[in-house]
């Protein structure tokens, strides 16, 4: 499975954006729900690793509040879930190995929405640890939900190479 940096383009920001939209019952509210406003978002994410063929992807990384030599947050999306479920672990280890490298990381920080069980059990299987939670982090159809904090030092990358 191929990981890559996504390179931004109009035809890029509008699949990314339905996409997104056609996921929105994993996020939160924050979510923009027009391809401008979801555009300035998508600039906000100094780093995004795109998984999958080129003419295919199924998934991406996006990395924001990158700070070299410390850490980031990471947001996921896959919407093709069909594949291998090991491959799919193997190329997200991948990008985050290269991200972390790339950019001197110690940590990333993943905040899951804590009604989202699939993406906080698939942190778990890529070697994310629960860390935390934080009360009223987000909303969700207008009401405060609460957030769960998963993290990934570089060891714990590491030991999964």
């Amino acid at each position: 499975m191929d990981v890559r940096k996504l390179i931004y383009t109009p035809e890029n920001i509008k699949f990314l954006f339905q996409k997104f939209r056609d996921s929105a019952e994993s996020f939160s509210d924050e979510l923009p729900d027009d391809i401008v406003a979801f555009t300035i978002w998508l600039g906000t994410m100094p780093v995004v690793m795109e998984f999958g063929s080129e003419d295919a992807p199924i998934g991406v990384l996006l990395f924001d509040s990158v700070t070299p030599g410390l850490g980031a947050n990471c947001h996921v999306l896959l919407w093709d879930k069909s594949g291998e479920y090991k491959e799919l672990l193997k190329a997200t280890r991948i990008a985050l190995a290269a991200v972390m490298k790339a950019h001197k990381l110690m940590r990333v920080t993943c905040l899951i929405p804590e009604f989202n069980a699939r993406t906080q059990i698939f942190a778990k299987h890529v070697g994310f640890k629960k860390e935390g939670h934080i009360r009223c982090a987000t909303l969700k159809d207008g009401q405060p939900i609460d957030a769960l904090i998963y993290g990934l030092l570089r060891e714990d990358l590491d030991v999964l190479e």
